[in-house]
C-alpha cells in the first residue's frame, strides 16, 4: 500500500487506532514523548556522521542557501530571496499541548536577522501546507518584511485567522502553476526572476490532521487546529539552476518522471517511523532516482520543538526515528555503481551552488492538482 493511500485511510482526522479519534492519540503521544525525552537525549544519531557542506559566499549570478531546520530554506541570488516556509517559533511539546499557540514574534524577528532575510530582498515565502511547522510564521513574515505568501487555500486559513486579510499578498497555487518571482526589473538591463513550479505531493502518514481548512483558523490556535490540507514540493529555477525542495516524506507515483534538478531537498519526516523497507525503496526511487540530483540534502529530520541551534536533535521515538530512515536512505545509496552526494547543511550559515549549472533537459509537463 502507497504512503498516500495509508495516509488517506488512517491520518485523516477520523477514527483511528481502534476506534481513539486521532486528536487524542496525538495528545497521547506528545505526552509519552515529553516523559521519554530525557531518556532519548543520547540517541544514535546518523546525521552527525553525515558529511557536512561548508560555509561559502555566494558571487555575483550564484545561487546559496541556508538551512534553518524542518524544511526552512532561504533561497538567495543577487541580492533577492525566496523562503521556503518560514517556521522559526518551534513550540514546545508541552506548548503543543496546550489549546493556544501563538506565534512567537521574539524569536521569528531575532531569527530573521541572523539569517539576513529582510526587506526588500525577501520576495515570496513558499508554503509547503498549513501544519503548524510549516504555516505558523509565515503570515507574520509576509507582513513585516513585504513578501508575497504563496500556498493552498488553507495556508490563506491560516494567515486570514491570524489577523492578515487584506493585509499581505497572498497567491494561492495549485499543483502544476508555475509563478515568477522578479528578482530585477528590466529596465536598462535583462529581467531576471525565480521561476517556481509547485508539485502536488501527499504528505507522509501523520498524526496530525491531512484535512484542507474550509474557515479561518481560530486567533492562536493550538497545535491540533492547524490541518494541512494539500501538500506542495517547490521546483525553484534560478539562470539554468534547479533546486527542488521535497518537504514531505510522502511520494506520488510519476509525479517527478523526466524531471532533472541540480539540487534535491529531500524531506525525511516519519519516514524511519511509518515507512517499512520497501516504501524506503519506493520514495528513493520515485523522488531521488527520477530526479537525479548532482546534490541530496535531508531536511525535516530534526526534532522541531527544539530551539534552532547547532547541532540540531534528530526526531525520536514517539514521534519518529529519524536516525533510521537516513541510514535505510544511505544504505539505498551505496547500492548504486555511482552513489549520489548526500550531505548534510550547516544550520544558519550559507552554502554557495556551483555557478555553471548542468545542461537539463525542459521541465516536463507538470501533474496538475491534487
Amino acid at each position: 500500500m502507497s504512503v498516500g493511500r495509508r495516509t488517506a485511510l488512517l491520518f485523516t482526522g477520523g477514527p483511528s487506532l481502534a476506534g481513539v479519534p486521532s486528536h487524542l492519540v496525538l495528545r497521547l503521544v506528545l505526552a509519552a514523548a515529553i516523559a521519554a525525552s530525557p531518556t532519548l537525549a543520547a540517541a544514535a544519531d546518523a546525521f552527525s556522521r553525515l558529511s557536512r557542506l561548508a560555509q561559502s559566499a555566494a558571487g555575483p549570478g550564484q545561487v546559496s542557501v541556508r538551512f534553518m531546520g524542518t524544511s526552512t530554506i532561504l533561497v538567495e541570488a543577487d541580492g533577492a530571496q525566496v523562503l521556503v516556509d518560514g517556521f522559526f517559533s518551534r513550540p514546545t511539546l508541552g506548548e503543543m499541548l496546550s489549546p493556544t499557540m501563538p506565534p512567537k514574534t521574539g524569536v521569528i524577528g531575532q531569527a530573521l536577522a541572523r539569517a539576513g532575510i529582510e526587506k526588500p530582498k525577501l520576495k515570496a515565502i513558499l508554503v509547503a501546507h498549513a501544519h503548524h511547522d510549516h504555516a505558523m510564521d509565515s503570515a507574520w513574515i509576509a507582513h513585516q518584511l513585504g513578501a508575497v505568501l504563496v500556498g493552498s487555500d488553507s495556508v490563506r486559513h491560516v494567515a486570514n485567522g491570524q489577523g492578515f486579510a487584506g493585509k499581505i499578498h497572498f497567491q494561492e497555487i495549485q499543483g502544476g502553476q508555475t509563478i515568477e518571482v522578479p528578482v530585477r526589473a528590466g529596465i536598462g538591463r535583462e529581467a531576471i526572476q525565480f521561476r517556481i513550479t509547485a508539485y502536488c505531493s501527499p504528505h507522509s502518514a501523520t498524526w496530525f490532521s491531512l484535512k484542507p481548512l474550509t474557515q479561518d483558523l481560530p486567533k492562536n490556535a493550538g497545535a491540533l487546529a492547524y490541518t494541512a490540507g494539500p501538500n506542495y514540493s517547490y521546483l525553484i529555477e534560478y539562470k539554468g539552476v534547479r533546486l527542488l525542495v521535497h518537504p514531505s516524506g510522502g511520494y506520488r507515483p510519476g509525479l517527478y518522471r523526466g524531471l532533472r534538478v541540480d539540487v534535491l531537498f529531500l524531506g525525511l519526516a516519519r519516514t524511519g517511523r511509518l515507512f517499512h523497507a520497501g516504501e524506503t525503496e519506493a520514495y528513493w526511487r520515485e523522488v531521488v532516482e527520477e530526479t537525479q540530483p548532482s546534490l541530496v540534502i535531508p531536511i525535516h529530520w530534526d526534532d522541531f520543538t527544539k530551539p534552532i541551534n547547532d547541532p540540531l536533535p534528530p526526531l525520536t521515538w514517539p514521534v519518529d526515528n529519524a536516525d533510521l530512515g537516513l541510514r535505510r536512505i544511505l544504505a539505498l545509496n551505496a547500492k548504486l555503481p555511482v552513489p549520489y552526494d548526500i550531505e548534510r547543511m550547516p544550520i544558519w550559515s550559507p552554502v554557495a551552488l556551483p555557478l555553471k549549472p548542468r545542461i537539463h533537459p525542459a521541465v516536463p509537463p507538470v501533474m496538475v492538482g491534487c
